[in-house]
């Protein structure tokens, strides 16, 4: 309950300043492009130091990283603050690192604390995080913003951080696993190769979600559609009711709810290129959140089946990159493509990227899980 807690006020943190930066930056003249390189930013921090995180969890101690990572978030909010282009930069690196590190350890903290046999279940649960934090707090950053402006808004997400900060001391950790690997030398352990399969679908997976969390906000401008506090609300309800049915992973396979997920996924961007009201919009949102939001937890949860025990920190570091790489280069991709070509371009590559992980999955059918649960490396 504590790290669902923290990690429900790290997202909160994160994702209530998600739909605002945009609205902002455009705001005071820069171009929906100069947003994407605003992600690179974020992104390649914490790309490149989730490797190194990943060591510190299994090393060291998954609660003291998520402690640094909560911390960072919190600066990072009050670092917008300073009005100054390149400070706004320097706050998106500092926000990467806390992000790489909150879900690093996260995950680590929350398997740790589960028996393996209930891990889609748990993960459920865990990962239902995200979408409370998106349900509830984008329409108060929105509302915020257009009633006092985008500091106000700043110094909430730092309080929220601060709040992670708390949640997280009183985490229990469970003992570590420390162990050798054989032959490994340093560089080489930093990654872990038996968790590539469920970190090509996570990148295929995420690779969407910029335009449903950050690019939203301008496409509805762009189409005239008001009251985009409904889309996340309902969004935000449909993450949080796939992401409860998180236990069926443990019973049938993760292979089906990833395939579920991806199919729904696809849907939902197809709905939402086609919305010119308010209603197939937030229809679209929310059948593309419930299926993400049922694909994530069993990706999440076959990346923890093949990982070795000893090796958690290094696996989801690998895993949770994945994450980055594709928030990082999809955000930026999707709002050069706004300029190029509209958001229509923008929400067909989404759709084929889903597409192509349906693909993958139906080639690796039985290395996902297909049909059965697989039992923790060791």
């Amino acid at each position: 309950m504590l790290v669902c807690a923290a990690q429900f006020l790290s997202y909160g943190n994160g994702v209530m300043l998600d739909p605002v930066l945009p609205l902002y930056l455009t705001g005071v003249g820069q171009t929906p492009a100069f947003v994407g390189i605003t992600i690179v930013a974020f992104s390649i921090s914490s790309f490149a130091t989730r490797p190194f995180l990943g060591q510190g969890v299994d090393r060291w101690s998954a609660r003291g990283i998520y402690l640094l990572g909560a911390l960072a978030l919190a600066a990072s909010s009050f670092t917008y603050l300073v009005p100054s282009l390149a400070a706004l930069l320097v706050a998106r690196v500092v926000q990467g690192l806390g992000w790489a590190a909150i879900n690093t350890a996260g995950i680590v903290i929350a398997v740790d604390s589960t028996p393996a046999s209930r891990r889609g279940e748990a993960l459920g649960y865990f990962s239902m995080m995200p979408g409370l934090a998106m349900a509830l707090t984008p329409p108060v950053g929105l509302g915020l913003f257009a009633a006092r402006g985008f500091s106000w808004v700043c110094v909430l997400s730092g309080l929220l951080g601060f709040a992670a900060v708390a949640a997280a001391a009183l985490v229990y950790e469970a003992p570590r696993v420390r162990r050798a690997e054989p032959g490994l030398g340093f560089w080489a352990s930093l990654l872990e190769p038996r968790v590539l399969l469920p970190s090509v679908l996570l990148f295929l997976l995420v690779a969407a979600q910029p335009i449903t969390n950050i690019y939203i906000a301008l496409y509805a401008r762009a189409r005239g559609i008001d009251g985009l506090t409904l889309f996340f609300l309902a969004s935000g309800a449909s993450m949080v009711g796939a992401r409860a049915l998180g236990h069926f992973s443990d019973r049938w396979g993760r292979a089906p709810m990833i395939g579920v997920g991806f199919a729904l996924a696809a849907l939902g961007l197809a709905l939402m290129l086609a919305a010119d009201t308010l209603l197939p919009l937030v229809l679209g949102g929310a059948i593309f959140s419930g299926g993400a939001s049922l694909a994530n937890p069993a990706i999440m949860a076959l990346a923890v089946d093949l990982a070795p025990r000893h090796r958690r920190g290094a696996a989801l570091a690998t895993f949770t990159a994945a994450f980055q790489i594709a928030w990082g280069s999809a955000g930026f991709l999707w709002g050069l493509i706004i300029e190029w070509s509209g958001y229509e371009g923008m929400f067909l590559g989404a759709i084929a990227l889903a597409v192509a992980g349906l693909a993958v999955l139906g080639a690796n059918w039985q290395s996902a899980g297909g049909g059965r649960t697989r039992g923790t490396a060791e």
